[in-house]
């Protein structure tokens, strides 16, 4: 059944909280009555990832879907916080609204943000002030485990790097290891080491060069994507069949419109 929109923000935003609790009602929708927070997680996690595909393929209209799935979720994890009695959308609403005010206090206080980093600096110090921020041992703590390594690897170098622990520049690390030299007899421990801290040099030049790390992984899989397609075509081709994969990968390259 299609309903006419609303005409107003609060209209349609009070009708979406309606209709998650009509789904969570008795007689509602049976999925949706046996969810729980940690049943939505793989949805949430597939959502935000979707979203993020959307704004990489510049899709307004993917993003626009994908973050109405989003607001979804994140009304119906209101919605069974409410019946636990736990907290409502309401709650969570003002909640959000109250610290995005005081977190920019150099917008709605007295505070002032000539800069993108001014504004950051402000954010954190904002932060740190807040209660709870104490209990943190490390000015290193409050990366989610559940972050991506590389995205987990950016993040520790952004908070350490607000610590006043920062490198110059991308060059000016004496211990860099991106050029890494491994041996197939080393045990596999002392691989994966090298291997992880060539990742982690990775991502601390990529930020000192303002690339994030996480984007640029996602452009090269994508390019290794289109030349692995271009691969396949040639060996439908029966005059290439016996091509080594190495040629015909060097032949994608060259001829490709990503070609460097």
């Amino acid at each position: 059944m299609d309903e006419q929109p609303k005409r107003t923000l609060l209209e349609a935003f009070e009708r979406l909280a309606d209709i998650i609790e009509i789904l969570r009602a008795p007689g509602g929708c049976p999925w949706d009555r046996e969810q729980t927070h940690a049943s939505l997680q793989p949805c949430l996690i597939e959502e935000v990832h979707e979203a993020v595909e959307a704004i990489d393929e510049e899709n307004m209209d993917a993003l626009e879907e994908e973050l109405g799935d989003l607001l979804t979720l994140i009304a119906l994890h209101a919605q069974i916080a409410a019946e636990a009695e736990e907290f409502t959308l309401l709650s969570l609403l003002n909640k959000n609204n109250a610290k995005l005010i005081r977190r920019h206090a150099h917008v709605f206080g007295e505070r002032k943000a000539e800069t993108a980093a001014d504004a950051l600096n402000s954010w954190e110090r904002v932060k740190r002030s807040e209660p709870g921020y104490e209990s943190r041992a490390s000015a290193l703590d409050g990366v989610p485990k559940s972050l991506p390594a590389l995205m987990a690897a950016s993040a520790l170098q952004k908070k350490a790097a607000r610590a006043g622990f920062e490198w110059r520049d991308a060059s000016s690390r004496g211990d860099s290891k991106i050029q890494l030299k491994l041996n197939s007899d080393d045990p596999v421990e002392e691989i994966q080491k090298k291997i992880g801290e060539a990742l982690f040099e990775l991502a601390s030049a990529a930020r000192l060069l303002g690339v994030d790390p996480e984007a640029a992984l996602r452009q090269a899989n994508a390019q290794f994507q289109r030349r692995f397609r271009e691969i396949e075509k040639m060996r439908d081709d029966a005059e290439r069949e016996d091509a080594s994969f190495a040629e015909l990968w060097k032949r994608a390259k060259e001829g490709g419109e990503d070609a460097d």
